[in-house]
């Protein structure tokens, strides 16, 4: 039992009645009766409510609260509590829901994924490779062959299969929410992967498919029977469109062996796609190592999987302003627990870490100890800086020269700021901002292309103007390759051997503890081994009550570690951006504010009101004369606090107990539409390592051919896409899931996209709208211009009036 019952799906809240307009304005409305439940004996009435049939007809889905009263007839003391309903017409979408509830065959929807169609003595006894008449050896097609092939292909050879796996995908599956751009995914292929299963050696092999996670989404590929290194062809279930709800949310893949039956499928390896380093109108071709798990150490890469990416986003400045609110939690559901695991593994990776386990805080404790990596960057930004090297690159003519800016600009501010100590604030903004600033400079010159991220000057443009100028990417595999692994290899160098120094030290440290310890007589004849001894073996079991809470505050204290090293690094580059623009804002403001003035004068108000000889005064006519509480008079002040108290939290309360309704009714609706198995789907990096790109990776600009007007009309209404809306459900009452139309037209124009039609397709020369470029700038720097003007001329004479003013007074 409970005193505060929130009423959900579960517990049928939900009711439709049907009756004319006319007959509900003849009736006195809406007559409820709140009763007590008891299993034995009568059920007790607690109250009653009514509601008028005005309020009926005029409801629109707000929260109505009643308070309850007794019932006619009854006379007695006022009925305590109030009691929260919705009311609104109900749409076709509500009458439909109504219908399935009321069949418990309709109530999950769940997802049906492909499957396997081998067991394992079909696998043993099917052939899959054979030689042809030329002595090429030719591989079964997988899962099958092509159904628009009038003689189906059932055999190719390795360079026809991989041809094959290079041609655009035939159906796409359009899936998720949101609205700041599309995310098109297709899975070409995974290499090497281990064999999980039993009987290898007569041809029983790992069943592959790719689970995606993304979002509010999860999807999978077909499954490819006994093959190690799986190809899915372009008819068969690869490629997905996401539709993108946050700039930084990551793409999840997981690649798995699948077993039927009872037994879980079995997680081979995991990555982690960084969506926010994507650049629009660029089609990817991205290989990844897999591995098991990206939280705890000693992984190994378990074979790799390549996809091909492109984002394509039109409005980049939306999804800069969408990360100036950090994601909402997103959770998908599932009806089996055999999917939530692959869902979790995808996630999370095959190690459990909210588990009990020694490996799991001994890889903690080593991640703490890489954090002294930091102080790699820190040094290198001071030898930067103090001296003098180059690294901004400036071409004059034929000659280049590496200018050192950053040692140029301290050399200055430090010149500046010893003579006007009152600018400390606003240098302290600025040399936040320039540390993050030279940071993303020093990712964008990395030799490594794949390690590279978004610059502020892009993000910068794109709020700006819209859309960033940057041209989309052109990388050939193995793009600078030698560079980078020579960076790499040097940096690695420099871990070793900063963990060697640290080793080294460590012992010196023991030494030298062991000779004070024999100085001080304390250890006997100092023979005593202070290493950890291993006479007697101690039970993990006996101390899991003591340490299992130290791996918790480990893991959560690392998380945000994590957190906080992204940002600055530049991994989470859209908060990064938006910290680095607040930083340069508060910089130039602090910049005009009087803080000496401030300072001074808030330093004499407090000394002349609360230093002086009129304290004594206050003393003796005031202080002196305040009498203790009495006991009545201290319970009548505690009840006016108590009645104070409730009546400023009586909105916060009201508010955190409709937010509470609103989620316990929401878990319970997509436990009903969608399983009671759930999982929280992380948006922001949480994992220790970074999954890369591989160097044979290749990037390519991206433009869509040419089309008539049906065609351009056919593909934006969803030709050869199927839609699977995401789990964000939207709306009271009957919450639904929030779907995006394929068409996305303006009004009164044939296409969303003009500038892919062909030059002679009607509708070809309509105007797209919006400001040019130089407009854009033009006015946002009118503005900036006229705002530092204004700042720079009043700042300082409504400082100089204002001390005028006062000393005049004095």
């Amino acid at each position: 039992g409970t005193l505060d019952p929130v009423w959900t799906v579960k517990t049928d809240s939900l009711f439709l009645w049907s009756l004319p307009a006319k007959e509900l304005f003849l009736s006195e409305g809406m007559s409820c009766l709140v009763k007590d439940h008891d299993v034995l004996g009568n059920n007790d009435t607690l109250g009653v409510f009514a509601i008028t049939p005005r309020k009926i007809y005029c409801a629109n889905g707000e929260r109505m609260e009643f308070k309850l009263r007794n019932p006619p007839g009854h006379i007695g003391e006022k009925v305590p509590g109030h009691i929260a309903i919705r009311i609104r017409r109900a749409t076709s979408t509500d009458k439909n829901f109504m219908a399935s509830l009321q069949d418990s065959s309709k109530a999950v929807r769940a997802v049906e994924h492909p499957k396997a169609s081998n067991n394992t003595i079909k696998s043993i006894v099917t052939r899959y490779q054979k030689i042809d008449s030329n002595g090429v050896k030719n591989y079964k097609v997988r899962p099958r062959p092509d159904p628009h092939n009038i003689e189906p292909i059932e055999w190719m050879s390795d360079d026809e299969i991989q041809h094959a796996t290079m041609q655009e995908s035939r159906q796409w599956i359009d899936a998720g929410t949101g609205d700041l751009g599309q995310l098109h995914v297709e899975v070409l292929g995974c290499d090497d992967l281990p064999n999980l299963d039993a009987g290898g050696f007569a041809g029983n092999k790992t069943d592959a498919f790719v689970s995606l996670v993304f979002e509010d989404c999860h999807l999978r590929t077909n499954v490819i029977d006994d093959c190690l290194s799986p190809r899915w062809l372009p008819w068969s279930n690869r490629a997905f469109i996401f539709q993108i709800y946050h700039p930084s949310s990551q793409l999840l893949l997981g690649v798995f062996d699948f077993d039927g039956g009872l037994d879980d499928h079995d997680l081979i390896g995991r990555v982690s796609v960084d969506v926010a380093s994507l650049r629009r109108n660029t089609e990817y071709v991205l290989t990844y190592n897999i591995y098991p798990t990206a939280r705890v150490s000693g992984r190994k890469a378990e074979g790799t999987i390549t996809i091909r990416v492109r984002l394509d986003m039109n409005r980049e400045r939306k999804a800069v302003l969408a990360a100036l609110e950090p994601p909402p939690p997103i959770y998908v559901n599932t009806a089996r627990k055999k999917d939530f695991k692959v869902i979790r593994a995808t996630c999370l990776g095959g190690t459990d870490v909210d588990r009990y386990s020694m490996k799991i805080i001994t890889s903690y404790i080593e991640e703490l100890k890489e954090y002294q990596q930091m102080s790699f960057f820190l040094q290198d930004a001071a030898m930067t800086v103090l001296l003098w090297r180059g690294h901004f690159q400036l071409d004059l003519g034929s000659h280049t020269f590496m200018v050192p800016v950053h040692s140029i600009v301290a050399f200055l501010f430090a010149v500046y700021l010893v003579e006007r100590p009152q600018l400390i604030p606003s240098f302290f903004f600025a040399s936040v901002a320039w540390a993050l600033l030279a940071i993303v400079g020093w990712r964008g010159n990395s030799k490594n292309i794949w390690t590279q991220c978004k610059s502020y000057q892009e993000m910068l443009e794109a709020l700006i103007i819209g859309n960033s100028r940057k041209q989309p990417l052109s990388y050939a595999p193995f793009h600078h390759y030698d560079d980078a692994k020579s960076e790499i290899e040097d940096w690695q160098k420099r871990l070793k051997d900063a963990d060697a120094a640290a080793e080294e030290a460590y012992h010196e440290a023991q030494v030298a503890e062991q000779e004070r310890l024999k100085e001080l007589g304390e250890v006997g004849d100092g023979a005593t081994d202070i290493s950890t001894g291993t006479g007697v073996t101690l039970s993990i079991d006996p101390v899991r009550k003591a340490l299992f809470p130290v791996q918790q505050v480990l893991g959560s204290i690392l998380l945000k570690l994590r957190f906080a090293k992204n940002i600055a690094i530049w991994e989470e580059c859209y908060f990064s951006f938006w910290i680095t623009t607040a930083c340069i804002i508060l910089s130039i403001v602090c910049l005009f504010v009087p803080w000496f003035f401030l300072m001074k004068w808030i330093s004499r108000i407090v000394i002349w009101m609360f230093f002086g000889p009129w304290m004594k005064l206050v003393d003796l006519f005031y202080v002196s004369k305040l009498k203790p509480e009495t006991a009545i008079e201290k319970k009548a002040r505690k009840a006016r606090e108590r009645l104070q108290r409730k009546m400023a939290n009586s909105k916060v309360a009201a508010q955190a107990r409709e937010r509470r309704e609103d989620a316990a009714k929401l878990k319970e609706m997509k436990t009903y539409m969608f399983g009671k198995f759930s999982m929280r789907i992380p948006i922001l990096k949480e994992d220790r390592y970074y999954d890369r790109p591989l160097p044979q990776s290749t990037a390519v600009p991206f433009k869509l051919k040419s089309m008539s007007l049906a065609e351009l009309a056919m593909r934006e209404a969803g030709y050869n896409r199927t839609r699977q809306p995401g789990q964000n459900l939207v709306g009271h009452m009957i919450p639904v899931p929030e779907t995006e139309t394929f068409t996305a037209a303006p009004v009164g124009q044939a296409t969303a996209q003009p500038e892919q039609l062909s030059k002679e397709a009607p509708g070809s020369n309509q105007k797209t709208g919006g400001e040019t470029t130089t407009v854009a700038y033009a006015k946002i720097g009118s503005a900036v211009v006229a705002a530092g003007a204004f700042t720079w001329f009043t700042v300082p004479l409504i400082a100089g009036l204002a001390e005028k003013a006062v000393e005049v007074v004095l």
